[in-house]
C-alpha cells in the first residue's frame, strides 16, 4: 500500500490512500464531480487548476487541492463523509444552478445555510499545527524598475530588454523552472538557460513557485516559499500566456481529458500512458511538440482555420474526419470517443490542442479592458498595438493577443524596452522593426471593434457538439454545465456579472481564465446577443489562491 501521512495534532493522523493510483498504474484524479460522483484528473498544467497542487512528480498523478493541502508531498484530508453531505450531493443534479434563489431556500435560510455548510464534509474550523510544515512567512518589499509576471518565453524575453536598458527586474513564476509551455520540450531547454541565466547573471531576481495574488493599495502581492512581498515597480509587464480552453462534449469531466501542456508533462514522465491519445483541434504549436507526440502515437483530429498545416509528421495519425466528437465514454478514465459518423475510437487521453485563451484577468484588475479578435475567435485587452495597456502597465506576447510565436517573442521584447523607457520614440527603430516584421498581427488587435460582436456557433471551436444538452461541463470546480448557463440567462440573469453571481461560475480555484471566455462565447452564440451587452465579470484578487500559512505574516 502506498500512502502518505501526515500528523496535524497529537490527537490524529490522516491517512491520504493512494493505493488505487499504482494500482491502475495509470493517473486517476481523487476529487469527485458533485453530480457524477466520480474521480477526475486535473485539466491543466497550472498551480490554479484542480489537482495540480499536489501533483507528485516522481508519481505521475495528482490529488484535488480542495480535498486536500499537499505540502512536500504530504496530504492533508479536509473532507469527510456526513450523511448531509450525501444528501446534497445527491439532490445537487436536481436543484441545478443558483439553488440558493429557490424560494425554499430563501425563506428558511436561517436553517438552510447550515445544512449547505455542513454538506461540504469539511470540520468545523480549529486552529491545527502543521509539525513543520508550515512556517510563518517572512514580510519583504521590492522595489524594481520593471516586474514581470510569467516566466515564460515572452516573459524572459520581456525580461532580458528591460536588463539590457539597465533595469533591476523581478521575475515572478508559478512553476519550479521558468519556460512555461516550451520547458517540456528538449529542442527548447538551451534557449530557456541561456534566457534565465542572462537575468540572473544581471543581479535580476526570479521568483519560482510563487502567486502573484494581484493588485491592491500598497502595491502588488507575491507569495513566494517562506516569504510574502509586495512589489512596488515603476512598470509592470504581464506576460501570462495562455490556456487551451476546456473541450465541450459529454462526459468532458471524466478523467483523461487534459490539456496540450498537462500532456507534455506527463509525456516528460510516463509517456507509455498516452498511447491512445485523441488531440482535438491542430495546435499552432503542433510542429513543436512533434518530436514529442510523432514518438507516441497520437491521433489528431483538426479543426476549422487550423487544418491547413502540414499534416506529414511521422508516428501521427491524422484522422480524415471533419465532423465532431460527441461524447467519451468510461468509468474512472476516458476508454473511448463516439464521434459524429457513430464511430467509437479507443482513447485514454482527450486532449485540447485549440487555440489558446490569452490569460488577461491579471491585466484587465490593473485596468485592462477585454478585447475580441475575430479573426481568431480569442480575447486579449485593449492596448496600442505594442503592449502598452496604461501607463506603466504592459501586457505581452500571447496574452496580448500575438498568436504567431515569432511575433509574440518580438512584442514582449518591445514591452521590455518600453517599461523602461515609456516613450516609444526612444525605442524608434526596434518599433519600426517590429511593425514590418508584424504588420498583420499588429493590425488585427489595433482594428478589433472591442466587444462590439455577437457570436455564431461556427465561431466556438472548442465547442464540439454543438448541442447544449447533457453533461457538458464549463466550470469544472463547482460542476456547471452549459444548460446551467443558459438556465440562468432565461431566468433574467443576463450579463455576466449576474450569471456569476446565480450559478457560481469563474469563482473557485480557476477564477475564471477558462469561464469567462467560454461562457461569454456561448452566450453570445446561442442567444444572439452581443458580447459587449453580456460584460466581463469584475476581476477581484487573489488571482490564485493562497494558503492560510501563506497569509499568517506580520506586516507593518
Amino acid at each position: 500500500m502506498n500512502k502518505i501521512y501526515i500528523q496535524p495534532n497529537k490527537e490524529s493522523s490522516i491517512t491520504l490512500d493512494v493505493s488505487i493510483v499504482e494500482s491502475l498504474n495509470s493517473p486517476i484524479g481523487l476529487s469527485l464531480s458533485l453530480k457524477m460522483k466520480r474521480p477526475r484528473f486535473p485539466y491543466t498544467d497550472r498551480v490554479w487548476s484542480p489537482g495540480n497542487k499536489a501533483y507528485l512528480l516522481d508519481k505521475g498523478y495528482t490529488v484535488e487541492p480542495t480535498h486536500y493541502i499537499v505540502e512536500d508531498q504530504t496530504g492533508i484530508s479536509l473532507y469527510k463523509s456526513t450523511l448531509s453531505t450525501k444528501v446534497i450531493s445527491n439532490l445537487h443534479g436536481f436543484i441545478g444552478a443558483g439553488f440558493y434563489h429557490k424560494w425554499v431556500f430563501r425563506t428558511f435560510w436561517s436553517i438552510m445555510w447550515k445544512i449547505i455548510a455542513k454538506s461540504s464534509g469539511l470540520p468545523e474550523f480549529k486552529a491545527y499545527t502543521y509539525n513543520n510544515m508550515l512556517k510563518q512567512p517572512k514580510p519583504a518589499t521590492l522595489s524594481p524598475d520593471v516586474l514581470v509576471v510569467g516566466g515564460g518565453l515572452s516573459g524572459l524575453a520581456a525580461a532580458s530588454k528591460s536588463l539590457e536598458k539597465g533595469a533591476k527586474v523581478v521575475l515572478v513564476d508559478d512553476h519550479n523552472i521558468p519556460g512555461g509551455f516550451y520547458r517540456y520540450l528538449p529542442s527548447m531547454k538551451n534557449n530557456i538557460d541561456k534566457l534565465t541565466n542572462v537575468i540572473l547573471k544581471k543581479g535580476s531576481i526570479i521568483l519560482t513557485n510563487s502567486k502573484f495574488l494581484g493588485r491592491f493599495v500598497d502595491g502588488y502581492a507575491i507569495t513566494s516559499p517562506g516569504t510574502f512581498y509586495i512589489v512596488k515597480p515603476k512598470s509592470i509587464i504581464y506576460a501570462t500566456g495562455g490556456i487551451n480552453p476546456i473541450p465541450l462534449y459529454e462526459n468532458n469531466d471524466l478523467p483523461g481529458t487534459i490539456d496540450l501542456e498537462m500532456m507534455l508533462k506527463l509525456a516528460s514522465r510516463k509517456p507509455e500512458l498516452l498511447k491512445k491519445s485523441i488531440i482535438l483541434g491542430c495546435p499552432h504549436a503542433l510542429g513543436r511538440i512533434a518530436e514529442i507526440i510523432g514518438k507516441i502515437g497520437s491521433t489528431v483530429i483538426c479543426h476549422g482555420n487550423d487544418s491547413n498545416q502540414d499534416m506529414n509528421i511521422e508516428g501521427v495519425n491524422f484522422l480524415d474526419y471533419s465532423g465532431r466528437l460527441l461524447k467519451a465514454l468510461g468509468g474512472n478514465r476516458v476508454e473511448k470517443v463516439v464521434l459524429e459518423d457513430e464511430r467509437k475510437i479507443d482513447a485514454s487521453f482527450v486532449v485540447s490542442g485549440y487555440t489558446p485563451f490569452p490569460d488577461i484577468n491579471l491585466v484587465i484588475q490593473d485596468g485592462g479592458k477585454p478585447l475580441y479578435l475575430p479573426d481568431f475567435n480569442r480575447f486579449t485587452v485593449q492596448h496600442n498595438g505594442l503592449g502598452m495597456v496604461r501607463e506603466n502597465v504592459f501586457v505581452a506576447g500571447l496574452a496580448a493577443g500575438f498568436f504567431d510565436e515569432k511575433c509574440a517573442i518580438r512584442q514582449s521584447e518591445i514591452a521590455g524596452l518600453l517599461a523602461v523607457e515609456l516613450k516609444v520614440e526612444a525605442i524608434q527603430s526596434e518599433v519600426d522593426d517590429f511593425i514590418s516584421e508584424c504588420k498583420d498581427s499588429i493590425e488585427v488587435i489595433k482594428e478589433s471593434n472591442s466587444l462590439n460582436y455577437t457570436l455564431t456557433p461556427a465561431h466556438i471551436d472548442f465547442w464540439e457538439t454543438k448541442n447544449s444538452k447533457g453533461l457538458q461541463f464549463i466550470d469544472w470546480d463547482i460542476d456547471i454545465t452549459i444548460e446551467d448557463v443558459i438556465k440562468a440567462y432565461d431566468e433574467g440573469y443576463n450579463v455576466m456579472e449576474l450569471i456569476k453571481r446565480y450559478t457560481g461560475i469563474g469563482t473557485a480555484a480557476e477564477q475564471g481564465r477558462l469561464t469567462i471566455p467560454t461562457t461569454i462565447m456561448l452566450l453570445s452564440a446561442l442567444k444572439g446577443i452581443s458580447l459587449s451587452k453580456l460584460g466581463w465579470f469584475h476581476i477581484r484578487p487573489p488571482h490564485m489562491l493562497p494558503t492560510i500559512g501563506e497569509l499568517a505574516v506580520e506586516v507593518e
